[in-house]
């Protein structure tokens, strides 16, 4: 009579240990590729975006100007990009000030060119499958289930993570702002113009104003961390930041500290985006910050890249 609740027992270990191994696998390691509709809808004409970039034919054509590249900067006539190196705070930050001519011209990207679960490769593979100038890690969409995910103008994932997650929204005219996912439907971000929509945050600047402190920090960005945050000046004209961290000379930033960092530099928004061992920028095929797993170099696997390709 002993022996039946003991086998009871074990049995149960052995269906929790087996279902928490399948939690486990279906959240690292199953790969679950989505098929989807990748068409871009079209914009509604009641879009809140009104705007747009208009080309006046009688205006004279700027002459062309000379490409000049650098191993910091690349200069043409579709944009500018020029990346430089600071030391804030302990921290050494890779800074890149970003002029575009047209705001197709700041894109997303899938690892693999695909769009689903585990889906994963460094930001530098990424970057150099689609020819990629610059580029800089997303929100890593796949590691959760939830979140909004629009890329490119077509919607990919609408569920809300909670009712505390702010989502940046790039828009079809090159500005970008954030909304909190629980206050809106993302079919109706593409249909105002949104372009890209990313789930991670918290927003650190808007409409010129700090707006993270010390107190409401969420917990996973209480600590210093290596970062990854973009910020906007005006409308095609962004800063980009990417923090080294977790190192004995690179202490890493708070996401306060980070808002100050961009506010020195006068954006009037900034957003933070996936930081960690994600945090890496890549320019020209070269990782410019120091990616580290437990202190050691290494570049992570994430689902996902911010970038400027190729003329």
């Amino acid at each position: 009579m002993k022996r039946r609740p003991i086998i009871f027992s074990l049995c149960y270990l052995a269906i929790l240990g087996l279902f928490t191994a399948w939690i486990l696998l279906d959240q690292f390691v199953i790969v679950r590729r989505i098929a989807v509709d990748q068409t871009p809808p079209a914009v509604t004409t009641d879009s809140v975006i009104t705007d747009e970039p208009t080309t006046d034919e009688s205006s004279t054509t700027a002459a062309p100007i000379e490409t000049v590249i650098t191993d910091r900067s690349y200069i043409c006539n579709e944009f500018s990009i020029v990346i430089t190196e600071e030391r804030y705070l302990g921290t050494t930050v890779q800074v890149a000030e970003i002029k575009l001519t047209s705001p197709d011209q700041l894109k997303t990207a899938f690892a693999d060119n695909t769009y689903g679960r585990n889906v994963k490769d460094t930001v530098q593979n990424t970057a150099e499958a689609v020819d990629a100038v610059f580029a800089i890690n997303g929100d890593y969409y796949g590691y959760r289930k939830t979140g909004f995910v629009i890329r490119n103008g077509v919607l990919y994932r609408d569920s809300v993570y909670s009712d505390t997650q702010e989502a940046v929204i790039i828009w079809k005219d090159g500005s970008i702002s954030s909304v909190f996912e629980k206050d809106v439907k993302a079919e109706d971000l593409v249909a105002q113009g949104a372009m890209h929509v990313l789930s991670f945050g918290p927003t650190l600047i808007a409409d010129g104003e700090i707006v993270v402190t010390a107190d409401d920090e969420v917990d996973r960005n209480k600590k210093s961390n290596p970062r990854t945050a973009i910020g906007m000046i005006e409308p095609l004209h962004y800063i980009i930041v990417v923090s080294d961290g977790r190192l004995d000379n690179e202490r890493g930033l708070s996401v306060l500290e980070l808002a100050r960092f961009f506010s020195q530099h006068g954006c009037s928004f900034a957003y933070n985006l996936d930081g960690g061992g994600s945090a890496t920028m890549v320019f020209m095929g070269e990782v410019l910050n120091y990616p580290t797993s437990k202190g050691d170099y290494k570049e992570r696997e994430v689902s996902d890249i911010v970038y400027i390709g190729k003329p």
